[in-house]
């Protein structure tokens, strides 16, 4: 089973570091910072992935990992501000929205939200909670460019729309199917 792990790994790491470099070569030829912004996502995600494969890899480590976590989840509080800084920076320059505050304000609830919620006693609660900001947050991102999409489907008529209103889409799907998959895994398993 251990091979079949890191080989996943591998892929998924080949995967990201792709992904990572052709959004750094758009950047570098088109000079557009929302591909910067993919970029250092799939950076993140990188990160991220070679973390996991280490606590799925090595016991000493996933040990050491898993008590920091529950202590202080700094890695991963990093790790969710910068993700979703960038996932909220595409959205707001792809979409164009007039008023922003609000997303700015709902960013900033969002990572105290990440450096509160670790002072919650309980551990399987407090991990829960941990992670029950990131997939709102995603979601409503997902699920407010799609609801501004219906109601100004004027603005939002060419074909990169059509693609963006399918990434939007998934977005709100594979958060809704996160959260589920936290809750069971975090309170049944």
């Amino acid at each position: 089973m251990e091979i079949v792990i890191l080989l996943y790994n591998i892929v998924i790491t080949a995967v990201l570091a792709l992904s990572m470099a052709c959004a750094y070569y758009l950047f570098k030829r088109r000079r557009s910072r929302t591909f910067l912004a993919v970029g250092v996502m799939f950076l993140l995600y990188l990160m991220d992935n070679t973390v996991v494969l280490c606590t799925e890899i090595i016991p000493s480590f996933s040990e050491s990992y898993d008590t920091m976590f529950i202590s202080t989840p700094s890695f991963k509080t990093v790790y969710f501000a910068g993700l979703l800084a960038c996932v909220l920076y595409i959205y707001l320059s792809v979409m164009k929205p007039r008023e922003r505050t609000g997303a700015y304000a709902a960013f900033v609830f969002y990572v105290a939200a990440l450096i509160c919620i670790p002072m919650v006693p309980e551990s399987r609660w407090m991990v829960w909670l941990y992670f029950l900001p990131t997939q709102i947050f995603l979601g409503g991102i997902g699920l407010s460019g799609l609801l501004r999409m219906r109601r100004e489907a004027e603005h939002y008529e060419r074909p990169f729309f059509k693609l963006f209103r399918k990434l939007l889409m998934f977005l709100f799907v594979m958060a809704l199917a996160i959260l589920a998959e936290d809750t069971l895994v975090i309170f049944h398993f």
